[in-house]
């Protein structure tokens, strides 16, 4: 009987974790954990900032719908990604090095958020088309690897000993 490799289960964490958000569009959750020893650093779901009203329950306007134009700059949502990194940062815990997992392809300004502050590598669930239009000027390289194609396993152990096929950098 086979157990579900270390991958598969940091994307579990961040789908149990996705099940917290209260928004109205989507649920996703991420999981932020150290590659070598899987320890889990941070969890974070899409929601409204702590302390504010929930986005299910109104807190979001954007989300509501209430808003004569819903642009994206206007929603009061956080994104998983940044949810897990703030929540990190607020308890003091580094984050450099440390994969995360997401239910999601992340937006492009999570990509350049956890590219600043040291995330090298995103593993993903759901499918990747929607990352071909991130690209950068110069080398066209933001230096984090995604993949939704990571195979780990008990046997496999830590991701610098998984195999590259199926990832990409952008």
């Amino acid at each position: 009987m086979s157990r579900p490799g270390w991958t598969d289960r940091m994307l579990e964490a961040a789908l149990l974790w996705s099940k917290w958000s209260t928004c109205k569009r989507k649920h996703v959750g991420a999981a932020i954990f150290v590659p070598r020893t899987w320890a889990v650093i941070s969890l974070g779901y899409n929601d409204t900032p702590t302390g504010w009203k929930d986005c299910g329950d109104g807190g979001c306007d954007v989300c509501a719908g209430d808003m004569a134009t819903s642009l994206y700059l206007d929603c009061q949502c956080l994104h998983a990604e940044q949810n897990a990194v703030y929540l990190a940062a607020r308890y003091g815990s580094s984050v450099e090095g440390c994969w995360i997992a997401t239910t999601h392809p992340p937006c492009m300004s999570c990509v350049k958020m956890l590219t600043q502050v040291g995330i090298t590598d995103i593993v993903m669930e759901k499918d990747m088309d929607a990352l071909e239009s991130y690209q950068t000027p110069g080398d066209g390289r933001t230096g984090v690897k995604m993949s939704n194609e990571y195979q780990g396993t008990e046997e496999q152990g830590k991701p610098s000993d998984l195999d590259d096929s199926g990832s990409e950098r952008i």
